[in-house]
């Protein structure tokens, strides 16, 4: 099964390389990028697709950590004082008699 799985994504990265090929192929026009304060040289229109799409893909990473580092932080914190009110509650005798 986990060569079938393997296989698979491996399929799919070859397909998605072959339309990113297509994609540089059929998109060769020099276009110069202006952004507001910094004007970029000229370069395929293709190449600012695929940087624009690589750029936004590391910075949504890049929040995605931030976040994923708060919850996990959260989480340890509430592990900890679960551990401190477990051991807290098991050393306590029992006060309700029978």
């Amino acid at each position: 099964m986990k060569i079938l799985i393997r296989l698979l994504y491996l399929v799919i990265l070859l397909i998605v390389l072959a339309l990113g090929m297509i994609f540089s192929f059929r998109n060769t026009a020099e276009v110069p990028l202006d952004l507001f304060f910094v004007q970029l040289p000229a370069a395929s229109l293709s190449v600012w697709v695929l940087a624009s799409f690589a750029l936004g893909g590391l910075l949504g990473m890049l929040f995605t950590l931030g976040v994923a580092l708060r919850l996990k932080t959260g989480n340890l914190l509430l592990a900890r004082k679960l551990g401190k009110a477990t051991t807290t509650n098991q050393q306590t005798p029992d006060t309700q008699a029978g």
